[in-house]
Formats: C-alpha cells, structure tokens, sequence
C-alpha cells in the first residue's frame, strides 16, 4: 500500500513538473522601444514615448501578454538594444532568455522611433538615441541583424512607427547634406516573421497631434481595437490591418500632409493581431502618459483641421443660442437634440453589411432603450447595417429614407448572395435548390429551416403512398322487368 502512495506522489509530481514546463513554453514575449528624446543635432520623435505606452496596453489588455512577460526600453541606447536583441557576434541577448526559440509562444517586436538608410551600403537601420545618421552603419542597428537574431522564432512580428527615408516629421536626419534622398533596399527575412512598418520606401512617417501619437501607431491601435474588422468576425489579422491602414491612415496623411504614406507588410498575412467578439470589442484605454517632448511639440504645432473618420468633417456645427435666450426654450431643446445627434454620429463605425432580423424587433430613433420607435422589422425581414455605436452592441441600419438603430442581437448577417439563393429555393420549392443553399452556407440564417425542408422531403419519399387505382366504370343499371 504505502508501494502505491509513493508512485501516486511521484506521477503527481512529475504531472505538475510537466504542466508547469508546458506554461512556460507557451507563454509570449514582447520587446517595447519608444525612442523619442535624441541626442543634440538630431530631431526629436514627439509621441514615441506615447506610442510605446499604448502598444504595451494593447499587448496586455487585448492580446492577454503577461506584464512581465515585456521588455520595456525607453530612450535606448545601442548597447542597450544589442544587448536586447543581441548582435551579430553572439544573438543571445535578453530577449533570447525571455524566449527560447524551440520553446516560446509568439515574439512581438515594436519600434517607434528613427529608422536611417546607410549612407554608404543603403541598408536599413534602428536609430538608438546615441546613434549619429551620418556613421548609421557604425552606430545603428541594422534592421537585417534583427532578422537574422528573430529567423529561429515560429511566431514572430515585428511592428516599426519608423520610416527609412533621412527625413522625418521633425526635420532631417542628415543637416549636413541638404536635399539627401536614399531609398534604403529591403532586407530577405524567415518565413516565420511577419514585418509591419509605418511607409514604404522613400516616404515619410507622420505624426497625428490630435491623438498625440504616430500617424501608422494611432491608425494600428484603431484597428487592433476593433475598426479593422472589416468581415466582422472578431479576428484581425495581419493582411486584414494592412487593408485597413491603406483604406484610412494613407487617405488621411494625404488629405491633412499632402504626402504619400503608405504601410509595409511582409511576411504572413494571416498573423492574429486581435481577437475578441464581433458585438463586444476591446475598450481602448486612455494613456495619460507626457512627455517634455510631446508637450513641447503640442504647443508649437497648431491644431490639426482635420478629423478622424467617424468624426463629422461636413456636417455644419450648430450655433450656441444667444446669451439672452430664456433657459428651456424650444430653440434650445432643438439645438440640444442636433448637438446628440452629432455626438451620436461621432461615436458610430461607419460599414456596409446585409443582414436579416431574427424576430419582431423595433427600430430606434437613437441608440437607446427608451428612444421613440420609428418602426419595426418582421421576423427574417431583410436590412442595411450602415454603421456601429462604439463601445455598444447597438447598430444602425438603413430604414427607409431615414437611418435607425437596433440591437446586435435582434440581427443575423448575412453572407453576399444568401438571401437571394434562399429566395430562389423558397420560389422553386424543390429539394436541389435547398440543398444547394445549405452546400454553400451551411451555417446560413437559414440553415435550420432548409434541412428541416429536406428531412421532410427524405420522409416522404421513404413513405411514398400506394399509386391511385385506375378509376372503373359503375355497373350499368338494370331496367326493372316484371317477373314472368
């Protein structure tokens, strides 16, 4: 007996042994570089220090890293960024003991500071605050190196707010040479890493003053945060955010800079950049985080005119009522219910999406609860979604000539082309049109409803009827004749 009891406690031993290495080896890791104060000569990057912060709440809020699980460098020298990533004489640097190669989750790297082109062999280098442009291939880190150190990692993405083109937002990187212009080449990485940077070859990273960030930070930021969901089923990888930035940060940048800004990716598209649910997305957080430099830039930038997509840009703002108008006045509730309808079409995710109710539902004037109903939807009727209330299940949906709201889960998507082919077998009534609906949505609103269509057809074949009698003409009627 006490035989057993020993081998249960060594079994039970090695078992929780086992399951702690296999925590272990599961686990992501994170390096966080916000470079932002340099030294003398070399223009400052305003909202890297932001940008950093925000990307670890992203990290740690949406993505589930462990706080301890991130390197955090702030203003990092060379050193310090060779003795992170490690150099080329020995790739075991810091991040090597956060993660081993054959046994961590994912690897995510992000930069927000200069990026140079070598003046002499045109490769692409990380600026550390020490750094000088001009000798880049002596003081930078050259972005192949990062390849070369990450190549053995199965899961690795690299994200840089950086651009490689000597100048940036603040001024040149290179005083002496007035004019320079270098398109720094592209450097082969593993299959393994997916690569997103701020602008491709030759084009310039910008700055968003309003949000206080990096044009590319704010712009991945929105999306990671739910606005590049464009299918809007919860997951946003990485090709579906390089659609998303091309569609909203390249328009802006040239709408508010006049220049061309467009994002890089290379590497795997399919890379998980968020998960969640597609009616309950991620709140982003507020980063109160300043600094010296973010506050010197906000002051001398004047305010930017431009604003972001969901805000209204063409709309008329409504004009305060005069200082004499008597408080609670029909003026007044007027100009109070245009200010929340304003707010209101702020607040809402602009999108275009089929969809058909679920039931008897009402449709809102406004998001809310006890908004006047302006009319209803029958059950499987179809509708326009035109929009999302943020941080809300509402939606708002084309409702006639006018715009109403409802709640998420009154509605079921629809895929393109379903409700007509639903239609189409609903019209035919025949069993190879249902069948083809449920072949080619099989998990269609409809679904449900076109298999119990087709088990009951099944049913009846299986018990057919005995086929109709030939019909047989009645005895002829017999005249009555008198006995004899």
């Amino acid at each position: 007996m006490t035989g057993r009891k020993n081998v249960g406690a060594v079994l039970l031993a090695a078992g929780l042994a086992l399951a702690a290495r296999t925590t272990v080896a599961g686990e992501n890791v994170a390096v966080i570089i916000g470079n932002s104060d340099y030294q003398e000569g070399i223009p400052d990057v305003a909202y890297a220090g932001r940008d950093a912060a925000a990307i670890k709440a992203y990290l740690v809020g949406v993505r589930g890293f462990d706080a301890a699980n991130i390197i955090e460098l702030r203003n990092a020298t060379k050193a310090q960024m060779e003795a992170t990533f490690g150099n080329e004489r020995n790739p075991r640097g810091r991040l090597w003991r956060y993660a081993d190669p054959e046994q961590a989750g994912e690897v995510f790297v992000f930069f927000s500071g200069h990026g140079v082109p070598g003046l002499t062999d045109q490769r692409r280098y990380l600026l550390p605050v020490d750094a000088e442009p001009d000798f880049a291939d002596i003081s930078g880190y050259p972005i192949s190196q990062l390849f070369e150190n990450l190549k053995d990692y199965k899961n690795a993405t690299i994200v840089l707010d950086a651009c490689f083109s000597g100048n940036s937002a603040g001024g040149t990187l290179f005083p002496s040479s007035s004019g320079i212009s270098i398109s720094a080449r592209d450097e082969a990485h593993a299959p393994g890493l997916t690569v997103l940077t701020a602008a491709g070859a030759g084009q310039l990273a910008s700055w968003d003053h309003r949000a206080r960030h990096g044009l590319f930070t704010e712009y991945f930021l929105r999306g990671v945060y739910g606005e590049a969901d464009l299918d809007l089923d919860g997951h946003i990888r990485a090709g579906e955010m390089k659609a998303f930035l091309d569609k909203d940060m390249t328009r802006i940048a040239r709408r508010t800079y006049g220049r061309e800004q467009d994002a890089s990716l290379s590497g795997a598209p399919e890379r998980l950049f968020a998960t969640f649910s597609p009616w309950a997305k991620p709140k982003r957080p507020e980063i109160t985080e300043r600094t010296k430099t973010a506050d010197k830039v906000a002051k001398a930038e004047p305010t930017q005119k431009w604003l972001p997509p969901e805000d209204v840009t063409d709309q008329p703002q409504p004009t305060p009522p005069p200082q004499d108008q008597p408080r609670g006045s029909t003026t007044d509730l007027v100009l109070k219910t245009i200010i929340k309808g304003l707010e209101i079409y702020r607040d809402v995710i602009r999108m275009d999406r089929p969809a058909v109710s679920r039931r008897l539902v009402g449709v809102r004037a406004r998001p809310e609860n006890k908004a006047a109903r302006i009319g209803r939807l029958r059950p499987d009727q179809p509708v326009r979604v035109t929009g999302r209330v943020k941080g809300s299940n509402w939606l708002r949906v084309q409702f006639g000539n006018d715009e109403g709201y409802i709640k998420a889960s009154a509605l079921s998507q629809l895929k393109p082309g379903e409700l007509r082919l639903w239609r189409i077998a609903q019209e035919s009534g025949r069993p190879r049109a249902y069948r083809q609906y449920v072949n080619r949505y099989p998990n269609g609103h409809f679904a449900g409803r076109a298999h119990a269509f087709l088990r009951g057809a099944a049913l009846t074949n299986d018990k057919r009827p005995p086929p109709p009698q030939a019909k047989q003409r009645p005895p002829k009627k017999q005249k009555w004749k008198p006995p004899k």
